[in-house]
């Protein structure tokens, strides 16, 4: 008799992160997706998944969620204060409450509620209060990698389109490897706990763009709302690594 694979429900399956998950994931475990495609370059990636508004909809039967859907274009969430809270906090809450029974919710929060400086920052801390105890929290850094959204600093660079960098560092994290800490926390993840998930190797954009091969020179822009610098504290991914170890080693 083969082996029941759990039930993943992924939400923003069409999103950056939800896509390369999907793709990391799809092989061992039956996945539902759900999306309403209010992203940008939600068309360029195809994958299986319900149309639906987290607001409204019904939602499906899984045992493991991780929860990725909601507005991180935190520039513009000065201007549309509402539509972050209903997006990031409001439909957030429902899935903590319909989900409150499955083994874990793993749920998308911000290393931005570290230092909050907008709206955005703020309805990632919110959502962090708001988490019941079958739930972990991941705090992403500067995700980047294949099928970024237009806007990302990566995909710029590969299409040529920046005008300008910024003095900020950044704490850069290739999406593939975020996908092998997510499922690091599906599989030893401690419920209630909060994760920040970066590379511990801060880069200013200069050299990260050098990193990735772009040499073109540009001028510097002044940008104010924004952290200056972030860097992950990995001590308890890497504690996930070495219990993954030893499990393995058995």
């Amino acid at each position: 008799m083969g082996l029941i694979m759990k039930k993943l429900l992924i939400t923003g399956i069409k999103g950056f992160i939800g896509y390369n998950l999907y793709n990391y994931l799809k092989y061992d475990y039956e996945i539902i997706g759900i999306d309403d495609c209010s992203g940008l370059a939600c068309d360029e990636r195809d994958v299986p998944y319900i149309h639906a508004d987290l607001l409204t909809c019904d939602f499906p039967d899984a045992d493991i969620v991780i929860h990725l859907a909601g507005r991180g274009d935190l520039k513009n969430s000065w201007t549309d204060i509402n539509g972050f809270y209903l997006s990031n906090v409001k439909a957030t809450k429902r899935i903590f409450d319909f989900y409150s029974n499955a083994d874990r919710i793993l749920y998308a929060s911000s290393s931005s509620v570290l230092e909050i400086t907008d709206p955005y920052g703020f309805s990632k801390a919110v959502c962090e209060d708001l988490a019941p105890s079958n739930a972990i929290g991941m705090q992403f850094y500067t995700v980047y990698g294949d099928y970024g959204r237009p806007d990302m600093l990566y995909r710029m660079a590969l299409e040529d389109k920046l005008s300008y960098k910024t003095n900020h560092t950044r704490d850069f994290i290739h999406v593939s490897e975020l996908s092998r800490y997510i499922e690091l926390l599906m599989d030893y993840g401690r419920l209630g706990e909060v994760y920040q998930m970066g590379s511990a190797k801060p880069q200013t954009i200069t050299d990260f763009l050098k990193y990735v091969g772009y040499t073109k020179e540009l001028p510097f822009k002044e940008v104010t709302g924004e952290r200056e610098y972030t860097c992950a504290d990995m001590a308890k991914i890497r504690k996930l690594e070495e219990v993954q170890l030893n499990v393995k080693g058995r």
